[in-house]
């Protein structure tokens, strides 16, 4: 099965990202065997939002992702009938959100309205699929060894890790979603080929995607925590 990354930009995409409006965060999940985390806090109701230029526009894309949004991204109308139409599955339901307007990080809450249609948070199921972490390769910060944590059932991962290689999802924990996150790689989707072709026959903007194998992470980021 071949796999694919959809790592949502957070502030550096060309089209606009959403800053979280006063968020409230509910517990991270953990594994129920070894207690370890396994995604990251979970963003609370009310999903309120205004949207930051990109580096090229103020129009946001057909997803919309930024910092706050905790493991979930945002959809248009038009993105959430064809996932549907489409027969995908990964998402367990979508919530409304509100966007409020825009902001910028000098004149806070500018005089622009709120792009038109509706927009609505994937919130998808707590992780189970885990990484094969041992064909990753990963690499350990400068002068520390990698400490291994987790258990049979969220997998065995490398806390703090430098960097690895690609990744590689383990298929026997697959549930068979088009769109999912591993139990110890809480930045990442991870999607299959079907929701590849789904956005290139729509053409969504706000959607890149990498090959799972050809995936670069972030240097010195925990991938565990």
């Amino acid at each position: 099965m071949k796999f694919w990354v959809f790592n949502p930009p957070m502030m550096t995409g060309d089209w606009a990202f959403a800053d979280v409006i006063d968020p409230k965060y509910g517990d991270a999940p953990r594994c129920p065997s070894c207690g370890d985390f396994i995604g990251l806090l979970t963003w609370l109701p009310p999903y309120r939002v205004r949207l930051v230029k990109g580096m090229k526009s103020y129009e946001p894309g057909d997803v919309i992702s930024g910092p706050g949004m905790s493991a979930g991204f945002v959809a248009s109308e038009r993105f959430i009938a064809e996932f549907e139409r489409a027969n995908l599955k990964g998402v367990e339901r979508w919530e409304r959100v509100a966007i409020e307007g825009y902001d910028n990080y000098w004149e806070k809450k500018l005089k622009r309205p709120a792009p038109a249609g509706s927009y609505k948070l994937a919130i998808l199921p707590v992780p189970t699929v885990r990484a094969k972490w041992e064909e990753m390769q990963p690499k350990p910060l400068p002068k520390r060894e990698l400490v291994w944590v987790g258990c049979a059932v969220c997998g065995r991962s490398p806390r703090a890790a430098e960097s690895w290689k690609g990744v590689v999802v383990d298929e026997e924990s697959w549930t068979g979603a088009d769109i999912f996150k591993l139990t110890s790689l809480s930045g990442h989707f991870i999607v299959t080929e079907a929701f590849v072709k789904f956005v290139a026959a729509g053409k969504f903007r706000g959607v890149p995607l990498v090959p799972a194998e050809k995936d670069k992470p972030f240097r010195a980021r925990p991938v565990t925590w």
